[in-house]
């Protein structure tokens, strides 16, 4: 019975806290916030590294060499071939003739 007569004699008090040290509280939990955000930013940087470390960093050919190595090799085909078929005429023309017309008279070095 006594501590019941004591607490109700008693009064509890509770004060708020200060203005500047409120002010100090806000400012604290601000540094706080940015701190957390920085440090969840830099486990995503470290988890998004972790990840795409063993992709291939190296650079892709461009699709206009490609085309032009392509656009090349055509226009090369294009010359050598007339060439190339006017060179094997010219050395199997002659046996060729003779073979197809039986008349025909070939002289050898002409």
């Amino acid at each position: 019975q006594t501590l019941n007569q004591s607490l109700t004699n008693t009064h509890l008090v509770y004060s708020q806290p200060k203005d500047a040290s409120n002010s100090d509280t806000s400012v604290s939990k601000a540094a706080y916030e940015k701190r957390i955000n920085q440090l969840k930013l830099a486990e995503q940087e470290r988890k998004y590294t972790s990840l795409t470390k063993n992709l291939d960093t190296t650079p892709t050919d461009d699709a206009t060499i490609k085309s032009m190595m392509y656009a090349a090799s055509v226009g090369a085909n294009m010359i050598v071939a007339p060439i190339s078929i006017g060179v094997l005429m010219y050395f199997f023309a002659g046996r060729l003739v003779i073979w197809i017309v039986p008349g025909y008279d070939h002289e050898e070095g002409n």
